[in-house]
Order: C-alpha cells, then structure tokens, then sequence
C-alpha cells in the first residue's frame, strides 16, 4: 500500500531543490509544521552584504490526499503554535486524485483570516473551562482555486510565497505581531459589572466620568477580560465592595458669547468634559457635560434642560493678562444684558456639531465692569510696546493695587494734546513767546509680573499769558524709549537715567528746547 504523506512530502522537498530553496523536515511532527524552508539570499542586490535584508523563511504544512474535499481539519492546539510562530507560515495541500504525480498543488497562507479564526476558537474553548484540551477540537482550513499554484513546479511554488511576503522580512514579523496583538479587541480588551446601592447610582457614574466627584462606593465589582466579545472572568479584578475612581479627561473647546445668534462673540478658551458613557450605554435624560475655565464652571443637562453655573475669582492666583480680559469682558456682558445670552460650545478639533443654548445670570454675577476697565487699560499700555498679554501674569488684586498707575500711565500715552497744557514762571529770559519746547518726564506702572517704564514729552509752542506766565499749547505727546523688567529683575537708576538722557538727546536734535519735570 502506498504512503501518499511520504509520497506529498518529497515531491515537495524535489520542488524546493529546483530551485534553491532548503527545506528541513520535521523529525518529529508535533507542532504542526512538515518543513522549515529557508530562501537563499538576495544576489542580484547592488546593496552592500551587511545591508541585504533578512532572507525569507517560512514553515509550511505538507497535506497530501486522494480526494477533492478542498478542506482539511486541523488540530487547534497545531493552529495556535503556528499562528504565534514568529515567520510565515503555510499549508500546502498537494491532490494526487489516486495517480503516483501531483495533479494540484495549493498554497495556503496563514493569515489574518486564520489567525483570527484560531484566537476567537481558543477564546471560546477558554470561556467553556476546555484551554487544557484543544488538541482535540479541529478548525477547517479550506482552499480554493484562488490558492491553486499556476504549475506544479518549484518556481510556481517559491513565487506563491513570495507573493505573500512583498516586503521585508522584518516588516511581515512586525505586521503579524501587530495582528496577534489587536485582533479581537477593537471594542476594548474588558468589561466590568458593577452593583452600587442609591437614589440615583447612574447619575453618580456619569459625574464621576466628569470629574464632578472623585470616587463612588460600589457593592460589588465583577471584571471581565474581553475578546471578540467574549467575556471571561478575571477574578483579580472582581471583589466584594469597593470604590471607584475615573480619571476625568477634558478635551480643549472654544466657548462663544453672543448678544443674539448672528453677532460675533466673545470666544474663550475651556476644558469641555463629555462622559464616555453616553450616547452609547445610558438614556438621554442622563445626558450632562461640562464646561471648565479658569475662572467659571457651566454644567448642561439638555435633556432635563437645566443649567448650573459657578464663578470663582481667586485673588492668590495669577492668569495671563489676556485670560482675564476675556474672562472680565464676558462677566461684563453677562451682567449688562437685558436678555439672556447665547452661549455655543463646540470642541476646538471640530469634530462634533457645536451645542447652542441660552444663559442669563445677570442678577446673580458681582459687577465687574471697574476692574474689567482696569484690565483694558493694561491691555492697551501692553500692547503700546509690543509685550505680549500672554506672557503677562496677574492677580486682580495686584490690578487694584495698582490702579492709580495704569490710570496715570494710560493717560499719558493717549492723552488728546488738545486738553493739555503747562502753565509755568516766566521768569527767564530763555524762552521768548512761540518758541517750540519739549517738557520731559517719566511715567511707570506695574501689571503683576511686569514693571514697565517710559519717557515721555509734551511738545508744543510758548505763548505769554501775563508777563509773569508762559503757557506751553502742545501740539504733540510723545512716548520715547522704554524700560521693562519682569518679576524679580531690578532697573537701576543708572540705567534710568542713561535712557532717559538719550531720550532728550534725541529731542534736542530736533530742534527742540527740553526742560525735565
């Protein structure tokens, strides 16, 4: 009687030899492999030798028959070896149909199909409490015409592997380690059953997953590994009560005040808080997000159409000017409208369709339209020097502190020169009436971590208003040079003085008379 198995197995050795490949057999066939096949390296490459990529090898299961069933049972326990074999691997089924020569030769590559049909089986054996017996179940491995070779030789068999192997070596490892790893946990890699007692245990996981609260107490925890959604339980992640913490994760959102729904707005950046769990698992009543920025916090129910809102405005804790402008300007608007507002959140990616509502708080916001003046004078004397609101940090408390300062300072820089005018003695033979003057000072205002001084002049003509009083008309106000330190850094007056020295230099060689207040 013959011995068709020998007979598929030399055949295949023969087609190997033909052409350069090296087939090593199995001594003894428990893994599920007949051959490891190894390709010679690439001599046609004009790369150096030490660069030539890793030759292919493979390991290929040898399947002879008489019969055209076109599909062969596989042991699972072969199936998982070969899906984790770190190489291609291969069935080749060889049909002799009862003649001495190979009539159809089929090359089947194990790949993403097989290997997840292989981890679901084992996943479903695991579940069942059988994963110490999987050499007993099989898996059908069924071929094709599309897996026929196009000639029974060894060139139509080198060229079907390499078919499966376009790249590199490396890269296929790399691209079926991948697969072993995710195949399977699209939907995430475990659940968990949790029993909580309460009035409402729902609402407390949707705060909870907002970062409104920071644990929950649980009855009963249950964790589940998950896999092709199939659950097994992992009783290290199971316990009889317990406390439950989300870690909150905020995305960055853009909030836009509106008077009505086609004004522009005043925009601000916040954290937008979306909980994972809906839209997904609970009804729509649960739904809730919320909004968080520096100095305010907006938690939305639509559903049950309720808004909650607080504001805080802590004085110990420094914001960027530009920060608290914006905060300051929307409190202000907030506080003056005669209607309620239109507030649009929406995620700063644009990935989802921005959510409209309106809000009114008018009656119960502190007006801040004082300070918001304040901070728009800083703003302005910021912006006069090109130092950027963003690299300004303050306190309201250090704005008030301040205040007479940036109101003198703010003046000064844009004062109408036609409201200005010095009065002083003519008691000097200097000066003669119409003669153009220049009266220099200094000017310096501190917003929080920046101290910022300028020179500055009224330029204008003398004109006698008794004989004992000159009256300088200016014409002009000018700001020289300027002087900034940041937090921790010291002017020295010699420095003060140099500049200010060059300052009326410069107004010296315009012709004009300087006289120093």
């Amino acid at each position: 009687m013959r011995n068709i198995g020998r007979m598929g197995e030399s055949i295949f050795k023969y087609w190997c030899d033909s052409v350069g490949l090296t087939a090593n057999s199995s001594i003894v066939d428990e893994r599920g492999w007949d051959f490891f096949v190894e390709f010679p390296c690439d001599s046609s490459s004009v790369l150096p030798r030490d660069m030539l990529p890793i030759p292919i090898e493979c390991k290929i299961q040898v399947k002879s028959t008489d019969f055209k069933t076109k599909k062969e049972g596989i042991k699972v326990s072969n199936l998982e070896r070969l899906i984790q074999a770190q190489m291609p691997v291969f069935f080749c089924f060889i049909e002799f149909d009862g003649k001495n020569e190979a009539q159809a030769v089929y090359l089947v590559h194990v790949g993403k199909h097989i290997i997840e049909k292989t981890l679901k089986r084992i996943r479903e054996l695991d579940s069942k409490g059988k994963s110490d017996r999987l050499n007993k179940p099989e898996i059908s491995i069924n071929y094709t015409e599309s897996n026929r070779l196009t000639e029974i030789t060894g060139e139509s068999l080198k060229k079907a592997i390499e078919k499966h192997i376009p790249g590199t070596l490396k890269e296929y490892i790399s691209d079926k380690t991948k697969l072993l790893d995710t195949l399977g946990f699209e939907d995430g890699k475990g659940e968990f059953t949790i029993t909580m007692s309460g009035s409402d245990p729902v609402s407390e996981i949707v705060d909870l997953s907002l970062g409104l609260c920071k644990e929950v107490y649980i009855n009963k925890s249950i964790g589940y590994h998950k896999r092709f959604e199939i659950l097994s339980e992992d009783q290290r992640l199971s316990s009889e009560g317990g406390i439950l913490r989300i870690e909150a994760k905020p995305e960055p959102a853009i909030l836009k005040f509106k008077e009505f729904k086609f004004s522009p707005g005043i925009e601000l950046s916040a954290d937008l808080y979306l909980s994972p769990f809906i839209n997904q698992f609970l009804p729509e009543q649960y739904l809730k997000f919320r909004v968080k920025s520096t100095m305010f916090e907006l938690i939305f129910e639509p559903f049950n159409r309720k808004l909650k809102y607080s504001f805080h405005f802590p004085d110990n804790r420094r914001n960027y000017l530009n920060e608290l402008k914006t905060h300051l300007k929307v409190f202000t608007l907030l506080k003056k409208a005669s209607h309620p507002l239109v507030l649009e959140v929406s995620d700063k990616a644009k990935k989802r369709t921005p959510i409209s509502f309106n809000i009114s708080v008018s009656d119960e916001i502190d007006d801040w339209s004082g300070v918001y003046k304040i901070v728009e004078m800083a703003s302005s004397i910021c912006e006069k020097f090109s130092i950027s609101e963003s690299d300004v940090l303050v306190t309201i408390s250090e704005l008030m502190q301040t205040q007479h300062s940036i109101e003198d300072f703010y003046k000064i820089l844009y004062a109408d020169p036609k409201t200005v005018y010095i009065d002083f003695p003519a008691n000097s033979e200097e000066y003669e009436q119409g003669d153009q003057l220049a009266f220099t000072s200094s000017v310096m205002a501190t917003i929080g971590s920046h101290t910022i001084r300028c020179f500055w002049a009224v330029i204008g003509s003398l004109s006698l208003v008794n004989q004992d009083q000159y009256r300088l008309i200016a014409e002009e106000i000018v700001a020289g040079n300027e002087l900034v330190a940041v937090e921790g850094e010291v002017i020295e007056q010699s420095a003060i003085d140099r500049k200010f020295d060059e300052f009326e230099e410069e107004l010296q060689r315009m012709g004009l008379a300087t006289i120093r207040i």
